[in-house]
């Protein structure tokens, strides 16, 4: 993916796995893939797969998860920034901070299986275009759409950054962002 067709905001979210880590995910899960999907084209010969031909795609994820790496929005911001605030409050936070870690891990399912499966399902495997839309139906459409809903999170994460701090946000406004999914 380029940075045109998903591009990350300038916010803070997690490092990812490491490289190695993300290409035997990569691997498992085509391997799975190929298996449950009977592809008559299917070969003997292990898909190869170049670290440095998914190197772009590999900076896209990281940047996507930079700075939500925290298990919850209440593990991640000062501990003095919570002591006001109520129960009810902390947890909408949480689950606004688990909304976008789920966009992210979602952005990030979408730019492999298009990026890495496709590709390799062309390139490697040779499966034709009508196959690949049979396969893939639909999935172009979304991940512009995923990236652009999670760029509004982020975008509204950082709007929402107290003054001079590098971790304390309140997020309070999201019904905006939600209704234009729809």
């Amino acid at each position: 993916m380029t940075e045109s067709q998903c591009s990350p905001c300038d916010t803070r979210l997690t490092s990812l796995r490491s490289s190695q880590e993300l290409m035997d995910e990569l691997d498992s899960l085509r391997s799975r893939f190929l298996h449950e999907d009977s592809l008559s084209v299917v070969s003997s010969e292990p898909i190869n797969i170049e670290e440095s031909q998914y190197a772009s795609l590999q900076g896209d994820l990281e940047a996507d998860a930079r700075h939500l790496e925290g298990e919850s929005w209440s593990l991640v911001v000062d501990q003095d920034y919570l002591k006001p605030m109520s129960k009810e409050a902390i947890k909408r936070q949480d689950v606004i901070y688990e909304l976008i870690q789920t966009e992210v891990h979602h952005v990030r399912t979408l730019k492999i299986l298009l990026s890495v499966y496709a590709n390799e399902l062309r390139e490697s495997l040779q499966v034709d275009e009508a196959r690949m839309k049979q396969i893939f139906l639909g999935v172009d459409g979304l991940l512009p759409l995923h990236c652009d809903f999670l760029r509004c999170l982020k975008l509204l994460r950082v709007e929402s950054m107290e003054t001079g701090s590098q971790n304390n946000y309140q997020i309070t406004q999201l019904a905006d962002i939600l209704v234009a999914q729809v």
